[in-house]
């Protein structure tokens, strides 16, 4: 696994939140994981949507799933994303094709 500074986690949760679902890769970023422990994580929540009576499309699942099952809020996310000055930031550290979103 890609050890990631904590500003590129927090860019990848707001762009998903935004987005509103994830594929394995998404979360791995997201959480972030491992590939394969994304995929379990989207197998837990489509097993838990099903007992619901709800049926989703192979390996997506809705972003507010994914942050309840790693127990974070849509409003700690945007609040981590506004905190952080991106324009200092992307300047000397940010590698735009590296870390973009499927």
């Amino acid at each position: 696994m890609i050890k990631r500074d904590y500003r590129d986690v927090i860019r990848a949760r707001y762009r998903l939140l935004v987005r509103g679902y994830c594929h394995a890769s998404d979360i791995a970023r997201f959480v972030p994981c491992s590939r394969d422990m994304s995929y379990r994580i989207i197998k837990e929540i489509r097993a838990k949507s099903k007992l619901e009576g709800l049926e989703s499309l192979n390996n997506v699942v809705l972003t507010k799933r994914v942050m309840e099952y790693i127990g974070i809020t849509e409003s700690k996310i945007r609040k981590e994303y506004e905190s952080i000055d991106w324009e200092k930031y992307d300047s000397c550290c940010y590698d735009e094709e590296k870390y973009q979103m499927e």
